[in-house]
């Protein structure tokens, strides 16, 4: 096997270490030489443990860039876009690049949610939330997203409670009509589903004086459809 005779040469090795110094291969575990599509996601496994900070965060930020131009190259294929924003979700979180791992969860929520994958959307969720710093302005915003999940799959207990939650997590909503609204919006569908139609409506009337008083033409599109049906 030529390859067994190459591998023996100075010449190789140092091929080999200029190249994967390049992004053009890897080298993993077996020494099995990997080039192109997991190139830049093995290379941050070797840079880890060499223990060498700097390059694992390149490494990842590598990565990132690889998967993104992937997931460009094929936007039309959601379960395409699932396993792209997937890997760029974890290489961020792996990194702490927040904003970027904020994005792709994004992201992937959409695509998740595209294919009725509510329970694998809701875990995304869940785990960013684990990782987003207890002061972080967004938590809120995640919180309802979690909440629309969760409305989405059918469990509306759960959905109005984590509207609560983000309502309470971000003191900024306390002003902030849609967040309230949606809260009424959420409660006022659970109330007529267990045939309280009056306590019902009475909630939607007011989740509708929220969005009005927000200007958020499409929930108040939402809510109206609620109480017509």
């Amino acid at each position: 096997n030529p390859a067994d005779v190459l591998q023996t040469s100075e010449a190789y090795e140092r091929a080999v270490e200029d190249l994967t110094r390049l992004s053009l291969l890897a080298v993993n575990d077996n020494s099995d030489i990997l080039t192109h599509g997991f190139t830049a996601t093995e290379l941050q496994k070797i840079y880890r443990r060499r223990a060498d900070e700097q390059a694992i965060r390149q490494a990842h930020a590598i990565a990132i860039l690889y998967w993104t131009g992937w997931a460009a190259r094929f936007s039309d294929d959601v379960r395409a876009q699932i396993f792209y924003f997937t890997e760029i979700r974890y290489h961020a979180i792996e990194s702490e690049m927040v904003s970027i791992a904020e994005q792709a969860t994004g992201k992937l929520v959409d695509h998740l949610s595209t294919l009725g994958a509510t329970d694998r959307a809701s875990e995304v969720v869940k785990d960013l939330l684990d990782k987003l710093p207890s002061d972080s302005a967004n938590r809120g915003y995640w919180l309802q997203t979690l909440a629309g999940i969760a409305h989405d799959a059918g469990e509306l207990d759960g959905s109005s409670l984590l509207d609560m939650q983000a309502v309470m997590t971000d003191p900024s909503y306390i002003d902030n009509d849609t967040a309230i609204g949606r809260n009424f919006h959420n409660q006022g569908v659970m109330a007529v589903q267990k045939g309280m139609l009056e306590f019902g409506e009475s909630l939607t009337r007011q989740a509708l004086s929220r969005f009005e008083r927000a200007g958020n033409q499409a929930w108040l599109a939402n809510t109206n459809l609620s109480l017509a049906n």
